[in-house]
């Protein structure tokens, strides 16, 4: 599987057009997702075990005449995806505490009023 963050960094294009039915192409995946999902040495931790205990994350295509995904590229988009991914997250929490705040505001005057 090529994740949908690196599918962007692969040149697929490329990849389609220089290879015919019979070349040797080469993918790599990460250790950790050989020794659990290949080698089966170390079990797959929960929710993978459950959502995707078959899939195997791509990380490099070669053969040998080109390079059409790279290391260094893959993890360049998903150091890029993840703060991306925390940004959204750190606005969201923002938003939900201010949210917070107005509501105990709204109690605590509504609170003040009864009395």
């Amino acid at each position: 599987m090529i994740g949908s963050v690196s599918l962007d960094e692969t040149y697929s294009k490329k990849l389609r057009d220089e290879n015919k039915t019979g070349d040797s192409i080469t993918f790599f995946i990460e250790d950790v997702e050989f020794r659990r999902k290949i080698i089966k040495k170390e079990k797959i931790p929960f929710p993978e075990n459950i959502l995707y205990p078959e899939k195997i994350s791509i990380v490099e295509i070669k053969n040998n005449k080109s390079n059409y995904l790279l290391l260094e590229d893959y993890r360049k988009a998903h150091l890029k995806n993840n703060y991306l991914g925390t940004a959204f997250l750190g606005v969201l929490g923002l938003l939900m505490f201010l949210l917070g705040m107005k509501v105990m505001q709204h109690q605590n005057k509504n609170k003040k009023l009864k009395e």
